[in-house]
């Protein structure tokens, strides 16, 4: 838009005023007085000074963060304070700014002394996202260990003790620093304000000089030159058409106004239509951020309704042979066979729910399929998987390794006493018989099984049930044919004290050791303890040669299963 300094001006108005007064000049023979400053006064220097408040009482900012590949010591990021120290602790570890919610936490925490900067560079560290970048920062592993130990009840109250005492001294001298520095700053404060308030002051004396100033800008040699063009005629007409000219050039820029107005219009209706546009976008963004957590929550819906419904089906099955049998019976008494069989169908009243439990616990039927493809070269070395030598899965729950053996054209039958995974591997198309483990493996004749394979089934059995199967299964065995028995590692200690007893019908882990002795003293031979599926690259502490760290991660993130491979001669 076009700006100008031009007043509106009434023509004929100012022309009345003119004559008006001339005609006055006339009568008292003088010339019209206006007050004229001296001819020595000059404005001061800083007649037009502002006062800058936004300086009152400022902080100075803390110097800037500076980033390097090499990695940092832990004080370089210690020097800083308050969200400086949050935001300068994601740059560098993280590479990127924080989120709000992550700001605010660690500055609540931060601000309430229940977290210290050590904690929060060892959180933001050690965090899978930090250690996936790798950033290494000298001196933290330990502060980081030392100051979380403070956590611990009793033993961390002790260390911090401990700590506090050793480091007397320096948080004496800390603190004398803190009073003097806010002394300064509150000092300094003070006189900023007073210096401000004074500017203010004078700012308001020059303001009204300046107005006072302003009324008698016009020369003396200018007003007597408008005076004397006054009295021609000519003169007169021409400052008319002056002044038509000056109105003329207020309307064409009240013209060009109007016009810069209307494309500013124009482009700022463009601008709200592109910024409706973006907001449009941005609502989509928002609804999917919220119609997302609805979708997750409505297919935990649909599982559970699932889950229902096939413990719903399983009751209902059992509930009509039960009510068979006794129909058959009514009113003579039971027969043995049938009150065996009644406490049979007692055993599987959980069998729907541990379909539930492995559904929410194993993992995806796809990843199963794919760690299991492993034990392919096995079956191919050992000649089974043929119809004179078949395999036998025992255990075989949701049936993925067979259907790997399937898509392999092995041919395959699996066993599992739980009546609903047995339908449900059924229900794909797989030959599977439901009963007991050792009860069907006696009724097979010898060496007629080519591969003998159990997926974390040998750690629900007692002790002397094992030895059981594993004697069969060497009975049962071709010369040459295979066993693989897989279970939960108890070398990975977050495997053996947490993640074991997730499933409740776990007896005890099993060391590697043991079963590898047992198995081979129990008739195999050429036995292979295969450790498997370690935690991924980016959960584990970076390695930087020490010792600690290399054990840390072979302890906590190692191999988190384990499996026994042994031939019969």
């Amino acid at each position: 838009m076009i700006e100008t300094n031009i007043p509106e001006i009434n023509v004929d108005e100012l022309m009345e005023k003119i004559r008006a007064e001339v005609r006055q000049r006339k009568e008292r023979g003088g010339t019209l007085h206006r007050t004229v400053p001296p001819a020595n006064y000059a404005p001061p220097s800083n007649l037009y000074a502002k006062v800058d408040l936004s300086k009152i009482g400022s902080i100075p900012e803390p110097e800037p963060f500076e980033y390097k590949e090499e990695g940092y010591h832990i004080n370089d990021f210690l020097k800083y304070h308050d969200q400086h120290f949050v935001i300068n602790a994601y740059r560098g570890i993280l590479r990127r700014g924080p989120d709000s919610e992550a700001l605010q936490y660690f500055l609540k925490n931060l601000r309430s002394g229940k977290m210290t900067k050590a904690e929060v560079l060892g959180r933001l560290r050690y965090a899978p996202e930090g250690r996936a970048a790798k950033v290494k920062i000298s001196g933290l592993l330990w502060n980081f260990t030392i100051q979380s130990s403070f956590r611990i009840p009793v033993l961390g109250y002790c260390s911090r003790l401990a700590t506090g005492i050793v480091n007397l001294p320096v948080i004496i001298r800390n603190m004398q620093v803190l009073e003097e520095n806010a002394f300064t700053q509150l000092q300094q404060q003070g006189n900023d304000l007073n210096n401000a308030l004074g500017q203010l002051g004078s700012g308001l004396e020059r303001k009204a000089d300046r107005q006072e100033l302003e009324v008698g800008l016009d020369s003396k040699a200018d007003r007597q030159e408008l005076e004397v063009g006054l009295d021609s005629k000519a003169d007169r007409q021409e400052l008319e058409a002056g002044l038509e000219r000056k109105a003329d050039r207020q309307e064409l820029e009240t013209g060009l106004e109007r016009k810069a107005d209307r494309q500013e219009l124009e482009a700022g209706l463009e601008r709200k239509a592109d910024r409706q546009e973006l907001e449009v976008g941005l609502d989509s963004k928002a609804e999917k951020e919220q119609i997302e957590p609805i979708k997750n929550e409505i297919r935990e819906i649909l599982r559970q309704t699932r889950d229902h419904k096939l413990n719903i089906i399983d009751q209902q099955r059992r509930l009509k042979l039960l009510l068979e049998e006794a129909r058959k019976r009514l009113p003579e008494p039971l027969s043995t066979g049938q009150i065996k069989k009644m406490v049979k169908e007692e055993d599987h009243l959980l069998d729907a729910a541990y379909v539930s439990f492995e559904d929410q616990f194993r993992g995806t039927r796809e990843d199963i399929k794919e760690r299991q493809k492993i034990y392919l070269p096995y079956i191919r070395k050992s000649g089974a998987g043929e119809k004179k030598s078949p395999l036998l899965d025992i255990g075989c729950g949701r049936g993925e390794w067979l259907e790997v053996l399937e898509e392999e054209e092995f041919v395959a039958q699996g066993i599992d006493i739980n009546s609903v995974l047995v339908e449900e591997c059924r229900g794909r198309g797989s030959e599977v018989v439901e009963g007991d483990a050792i009860e069907y493996l006696r009724s097979l004749t010898d060496a007629s099984i080519g591969a003998v394979t159990g997926f974390h089934i040998i750690e629900h059995l007692p002790f002397g049930l094992l030895v059981a199967l594993l004697d069969e299964t060497v009975r049962i065995l071709k010369s040459g044919g295979v066993a693989i028995f897989e279970t939960p590692n108890p070398e990975n200690i977050l495997v053996s004290a947490f993640k074991y007893y997730f499933d409740p019908t776990h007896r005890n882990p099993l060391p590697p050791g043991m079963i590898k002795f047992l198995v081979e003293s129990r008739g195999l031979c050429q036995v292979e303890v295969l450790r498997l599926h370690p935690d991924e690259p980016s959960s584990r502490l970076q390695d930087d040669g020490s010792e600690i760290v290399e054990r840390f991660n072979e302890y906590f993130y190692g191999p988190q299963d384990y499996a026994v491979v042994g031939y019969k001669a």
